[in-house]
Formats: structure tokens, C-alpha cells, sequence
């Protein structure tokens, strides 16, 4: 599935006037890795089948509140648990040798982070997971993890799918490191991040608050940069800026993106 597919899928999944267009999208991106489905939704439908799993495997979870900065687990650690997102909104981190830190994805409501658990041998956590707003996270043991995976084929390979998945769409966030520039990156960034924003009309989507610092380790530059191509959003009319965001979706598309919407 390429970029603008991933893109197109999270915003049809917030409003449902806005849908991909099937050909004739100006893609120079890893063509030649695509995950097809006939809906072109596989990887929000892995993961909501992952989802109505766990639920089941979480029946009786252990629910913890982690408030805005605490982690939940940090990289390196032994993966001892998988964790389900009840609420709240949930950061994914790598830090370098030199300290530099990198947002790869941020997760929501019935997401979950922690897949590693279930590797043989003694596991540990690739990302740190950090709170941005007060979340409740429930908790399910690795060994429960891995005797499901063991009876069960059926769980085996909806866990499966949801982990190829999300490696392909870490594959897409790299593509596009590598290829495309600071500002497209961060229109990218914003169109993911309106999935877990409120719409208040067909076009205009109210983001949730984060940081010019938090979206600075998403694109992967610096925060003036980041200052600096919000204020040009700013002034073409695609978003309203202030202490939260309001983005204007369609004109996102037309000025950055350059992919039509229907």
C-alpha cells in the first residue's frame, strides 16, 4: 500500500466523504511494494481483527492509567507485556546514540504496542512508549500472548498480518524520509494525525495538541523548521494555527500533497 493509500485510508476512516481515488495518483514511492487488498484498508482491518482478539485475551486485564509523559515501557527493556490502548493517545520513540529522538507513529484507541513479546527467546521492547495525553492501557502478559499463539492458528495469523503490516507502513515512513522533503513529510504527518481529530465539518479537522518539538521527531527536522512551514501553511490557507491546529483537509491535498480527493 503506498503513502497516499495509508493517508487516504486513515481519513476515510474519520469522515466518510473523503475516499482514495483508484488510479492516477502521483505516487514516486516504493511502486514496487504495494500490500493490496480489495478495500484498500488491509492494515486498519488487520488491526481491528487483532483488536477483537486481544479484547478476548484481555478479559480480565490488568488496566493502567498513564498520564501525559509517564512510559509505559521503554526501549530496551525486557517485552515481558503486550498493551492494548482503552483511551488516550499514545507516542512510539527510538533515540539515538547521540540522543536524538525519532517519532515514528503515534497510536490510538484500540491499538496496541508491545507485538515484540510474543519473539522467542528473551525479547525487548524496540520503542519507548510515551503518554501525550492521560491514557488507559490494558496489560496482557507474555505468556498468555504465546499460549494463544500456540493453540490458536486463527489468532496466529490475524497477530501475524497486523505485525506485517505494520512493517510495510514503517517501510513507507522510510521511503519517504529518504525521498521527499521536510515540508511534505510534515503534511503527511498532519494528514495521518487527523484520525484522532475531530471534525468539524466535511473539510476542516481540529487536531489534537502536540508540540512543534513532538512533531519536529515525526518529520524529522528541527522545531524552526517545523515553525516555519506551519506559518507557510498558515498563510496558504491550510490550516489555522494556535495552541491546537485546525486543518483544512482538501486544501492539504491540492497545495502539498498534490493527490485529489473525491
Amino acid at each position: 500500500m503506498s503513502g497516499h493509500s495509508l493517508i487516504n485510508r486513515d481519513l476515510a476512516r474519520g469522515r466518510g466523504q473523503i475516499v482514495a481515488r483508484s488510479g492516477g495518483l502521483d505516487s514516486t514511492i516504493s511502486a514496487h511494494r504495494k500490500v493490496e487488498c480489495e478495500d484498500g484498508g488491509c492494515l486498519h482491518e488487520a488491526r481491528i481483527r487483532l483488536k477483537h482478539v486481544l479484547d478476548d485475551l484481555a478479559r480480565e486485564p490488568t488496566i493502567i492509567r498513564i498520564h501525559r509523559g509517564q512510559t509505559a515501557c521503554m526501549e530496551g527493556q525486557p517485552a515481558e507485556t503486550l498493551f492494548l490502548i482503552q483511551d488516550g493517545l499514545i507516542k512510539l520513540s527510538l533515540v539515538s546514540i547521540d540522543g536524538t529522538e525519532s517519532v515514528p507513529e503515534i497510536l490510538g484507541t484500540g491499538d496496541c504496542f508491545g507485538e515484540e513479546c510474543a519473539a522467542e527467546g528473551r525479547p525487548h521492547y524496540a520503542e519507548t512508549a510515551t503518554a501525550l495525553t492521560s491514557s488507559a492501557v490494558a496489560r496482557v502478559p507474555r505468556t498468555k500472548v504465546i499460549r494463544k499463539l500456540s493453540e490458536e492458528p486463527d489468532f496466529a495469523r490475524i497477530y501475524i498480518s497486523a505485525l506485517v503490516h505494520r512493517v510495510h507502513e514503517y517501510e513507507e515512513l522510510f521511503a519517504q524520509h529518504v525521498f521527499e522533503n521536510g515540508e511534505r513529510r510534515l503534511a503527511r504527518v498532519l494528514a495521518r494525525l487527523t484520525k484522532f481529530g475531530e471534525w468539524l465539518d466535511e473539510n476542516t479537522v481540529l487536531l489534537p495538541h502536540l508540540t512543534h518539538e513532538t512533531l519536529s521527531e515525526m518529520v524529522g527536522t528541527t522545531r524552526p523548521r517545523i515553525t516555519y512551514f506551519l506559518g507557510k501553511f498558515d498563510r496558504l490557507g491550510i490550516l489555522r494555527s494556535g495552541p491546537v491546529l485546525c486543518v483544512n483537509v482538501h486544501r492539504l491535498f491540492e497545495e502539498i500533497l498534490k493527490l485529489p480527493l473525491i
